[in-house]
């Protein structure tokens, strides 16, 4: 049980990692949905991780296209 939490654990942390890189700047949207992508496809995490996920990114979008609109 504990090799499957540490997995989880790693997992996670990697997905925390690349949802920071996504709500820095588009490029980090960019390099971290590939990798948050092969994660999801390989079913290692939960359904429930998965809905948060994508209102995380829609949230992390919708900021940066706001600061685009700002910017302009």
């Amino acid at each position: 049980m504990i090799d499957n939490l540490e997995h989880d654990h790693q997992i996670l942390s990697v997905i925390a990692n690349c949802l920071s890189m996504a709500r820095s700047n588009v490029t980090g949207i960019k390099l971290s949905l590939p990798i948050i992508n092969i994660l999801l496809n390989s079913d290692v995490i939960s359904e429930i991780v998965l809905v948060l996920l994508t209102f995380y990114f829609n949230d992390a979008i919708a900021i940066r296209h706001q600061q685009h609109i700002s910017d302009k």
